[in-house]
């Protein structure tokens, strides 16, 4: 391995274990669980099948999971568009702590660009989108990547893994 590559590996792992802190000191809940409730606050509702593939967890674990958060009272589960779906969605009380959720990432992202230059900024912002492309294989893999992005942020026209998992479909 070289320098940068230690280096971008220290970031990530320091970054992961800052927000997860955050997180759990505003959630107090399992980093499988704020991913989940990160994921269901961007979608008006997904089925477990797609929340269990975009958080990477089985089907019977997702529904576990899905049960705490219900028992919670933070998500409730629909119906699917057929009997063999169920689509779960957040409560308002589980739409307030995705706001919460979002409000503790930005208390710990924000300030790590903070002290950069704009062409810093620029410079880190270009070689992070040709990293997190070059980690996008696949239309699953753009999903768990972004299960911790604010969406609204990059929007689909600019985001690299969006625009890589679109190119990779089209192959």
């Amino acid at each position: 391995m070289d320098r940068l590559a230690n280096l971008l590996n220290a970031a990530a792992t320091a970054i992961s274990d800052a927000q997860a802190m955050s997180m759990a000191r505003h959630a107090d809940l399992k980093p499988s669980n704020t991913g989940a409730i990160l994921t269901l606050g961007q979608h008006s509702a997904l089925t477990l099948s797609e929340l269990a593939r975009i958080i990477g967890l089985s089907h019977s674990a997702t529904v576990r999971l899905i049960d705490g958060l219900a028992d919670k009272g933070l998500a409730r589960r629909g119906d699917g568009q057929d009997r063999r779906e169920v689509a779960i969605s957040l409560t308002i009380k589980g739409l307030r702590l995705y706001a919460d959720l979002r409000q503790a990432q930005s208390e710990i992202l924000i300030p790590l660009t903070e002290g950069l230059t704009p062409m810093e900024r620029a410079t880190l912002e270009v070689a992070l989108s040709r990293i997190l492309a070059a980690l996008t294989k696949s239309r699953q893999s753009a999903d768990h990547i972004c299960r911790f992005c604010d969406e609204g942020v990059c929007g689909q026209d600019d985001c690299p893994v969006e625009i890589q998992a679109v190119a990779l479909s089209r192959a």
